[in-house]
């Protein structure tokens, strides 16, 4: 569920690799484990075109570390287009499992026409 919007983007979460709710094992005792199994599609739109020097996503634990992230390199968003971009989220802090995720977080950095942030709620459990 979305929660706060800050920028001119309109930014919709789509698809993940494991649906928000899912409980992904296996990851050992720390998060690093898991690093990369976890894919997150979203959709931008902007009236506006512009590039994007990065995305950046965040998974934030219920310790309120951001446990994992992912980044995508520059690409173009053309104005009123649809651009789908994918997150893996493969980079890891140091947090030990088992691991509860209950907000994400997507950033695109970029001219003034294009940074953006959008937050949601949302669910994992990542477990040993």
């Amino acid at each position: 569920m979305p929660v706060a919007h800050q920028g001119p983007l309109d930014i919709a979460f789509v698809s993940a690799s494991s649906a928000p709710g899912s409980t992904i094992s296996g990851c050992g005792p720390l998060i690093a484990g898991c690093a990369g199994r976890l894919r997150i599609t979203y959709r931008l739109r902007s009236t506006q075109a512009g590039s994007a020097l990065f995305a950046r996503g965040f998974l934030y634990g219920t310790n309120q570390l951001a446990c994992l992230k992912g980044r995508l390199g520059s690409f173009p968003i053309p104005a009123g287009q649809d651009v789908p971009v994918e997150i893996v989220f493969d980079q890891p802090d140091d947090c030990g499992t088992p691991l509860t995720i209950r907000a994400m977080a997507l950033n695109i950095e970029g001219t003034v026409e294009i940074a953006t942030r959008q937050e949601w709620t949302i669910s994992y459990l990542f477990l040993p």
